[in-house]
């Protein structure tokens, strides 16, 4: 098992420690309007995955700018529940970030395997 899987399968297996600090489930968002309602619950509605503004907008079958605008409302009008809102997403582009980090490690890994593997076998 490389480093990368066993870091993977140990954050899945500690998803719970996730889901119980980080919970849109928690979120009480019963103050927002439908719109925007639906709208943030796209947004952070995956877990401990981030979903992007634009996988988000296709989820709620609106359009990215809407969006957008949705949850720039909900930060103008909802203060307190954006920092909340907030806090979820930092830790899911948190996790998100994480992985992508070791993905490009893992990549940089092997493109250098195979260079100084080629180097060898057909001089260049």
């Amino acid at each position: 098992m490389t480093n990368t899987i066993r870091r993977y399968h140990r954050d899945m297996t500690n998803l719970h420690r996730y889901k119980k600090r980080y919970s849109y489930d928690m979120l009480d968002l019963s103050s927002l309007p439908p719109g925007q309602r639906r709208a943030i619950e796209a947004l952070i509605g995956g877990g401990r995955n981030a979903r992007t503004y634009l996988e988000a907008a296709q989820i709620v079958g609106m359009s990215e700018g809407t969006l957008l605008t949705h949850v720039n409302r909900v930060r103008q009008n909802h203060l307190d529940l954006y920092k909340e809102i907030k806090a979820v997403r930092k830790a899911q582009l948190t996790v998100r970030h994480k992985f992508a980090l070791e993905n490009a490690r893992a990549h940089s890994k092997a493109y250098f395997r195979r260079k100084k593997r080629n180097t060898w076998l057909y001089g260049y």
